[in-house]
Parts: C-alpha cells; sequence; structure tokens
C-alpha cells in the first residue's frame, strides 16, 4: 500500500486511536477528528490535502454525509471511505455513496478490512 496523508474522522476516540496507530504504522501521515466540521475547517484551511478520509457515518452534528457534501469543489475528488454500523440496505449509506464515498466499510470490521478499502479507494478508476 502506498502511502500518504490519511485524515480519520469519527466521534469515538477508540476508533480514532486504533485507526492512527494502523495506519501510522503503514506509514501514512494521520490526523484525527472527533467530528466532522473540525474536518471541513481543516480542509478548507490546508493547502496540503490527505490523500484519503476514511469517516464515519453517523455523527453528533454534521454527518460523513454531510462533511462529502460540504466539500469544495477541487476536494470532491478526494477519496472517501465510509464506516458505518448500518444495516447494507439502509438509505443512509445509498446517500454515501451518491455523495461520493469510494468504499463502504460495515462496523464492527477488522482492520485488514479498512486498509484494503483505502487501497482500493486509492485505485485509478478504470474506464469502460
Amino acid at each position: 500500500m502506498r502511502a500518504g496523508k490519511v485524515y480519520i474522522v469519527d466521534d469515538h476516540e477508540a476508533t480514532r486511536d486504533s485507526l492512527a496507530l494502523l495506519f501510522g504504522t503503514l506509514g501514512w501521515e494521520v490526523t484525527t477528528f472527533a467530528g466532522a466540521a473540525a474536518c471541513l475547517i481543516a480542509l478548507n484551511s490546508s493547502t496540503d490535502l490527505p490523500n484519503c478520509i476514511i469517516t464515519d457515518l453517523n455523527m453528533p452534528g454534521m454527518s460523513g454525509v454531510e462533511l462529502m457534501l460540504a466539500f469544495p469543489e477541487a476536494m470532491k475528488n478526494i477519496p472517501v471511505v465510509v464506516m458505518t454500523a448500518e444495516d447494507r440496505a439502509s438509505a443512509a449509506i445509498q446517500l454515501a455513496l451518491l455523495a461520493g464515498a469510494r468504499q463502504i466499510v460495515h462496523k464492527p470490521f477488522q482492520m485488514e478490512v479498512i486498509r484494503n478499502a483505502v487501497e482500493l479507494s486509492l485505485a485509478p478508476i478504470r474506464s469502460e
């Protein structure tokens, strides 16, 4: 897996810490946020954007979908992996995909699953 810069957004500290440890060990530069609003502020004030964002779907305040919808146009191509405990057929998951999520990871998950989801989200989109 190629390393780069990853933003991790989750209201649960244990999840943020576990993912930060995993991706940090893999050589990624990791920045964590306890909420989507804080992540959006960082995105809007940074010139060094992340290669990928991993976000929870449901969080207090701004959701992962609302975060993606609030991206400025220049950031809409940042790959986003969404984590969720929602049922696979839920409307929220469909909204996340419509908002631009490249991968959905269902909680609870093994660390290998989230690592693979990030890898897949970074793969170039194949043209037909």
